[in-house]
């Protein structure tokens, strides 16, 4: 299976997740981005315990494929309603992966702007 197609299955399935769940939040509250929710947030997608998740090393180092981290990106945008700029995160998947750490996610995700949430 191609890598484009990886992507457009894992977008169809975030989109269809999204749309029934919501931003990720219950009471309709935008959650706080700090590094526990965003740890949280990459156990989910890496289906891992949080504590499994050491927020110092790279997504690719916690075992993150490029399927992951797009997934990854989505829901912390989707669920803290921010856009994180390509130029703080990196410019590619592969880029995101050798870089990114979950501490360094929060740090981008709280610097940013709230998105209107679209209901």
């Amino acid at each position: 299976m191609s890598t484009h197609s990886v992507f457009s299955i894992s977008l169809v399935l975030w989109l269809l997740v999204f749309s029934f769940t919501g931003c990720g939040s219950q009471s309709g509250k935008v959650p706080e981005t700090s590094v526990a929710n965003m740890q949280d947030v990459v156990a989910q997608i890496l289906k891992k315990d949080p504590s499994q998740i050491d927020v110092t090393k790279t997504l690719y180092a916690l075992g993150a494929n490029e399927a992951d981290i797009f997934n990854i990106v989505m829901a912390v945008e989707g669920t803290f309603q921010v856009d994180l700029p390509s130029s703080e995160i990196g410019e590619t998947l592969g880029e995101i992966g050798q870089t990114l750490t979950v501490q360094k996610l929060a740090e981008v995700a709280s610097k940013q702007p709230k998105t209107k949430k679209s209901d």
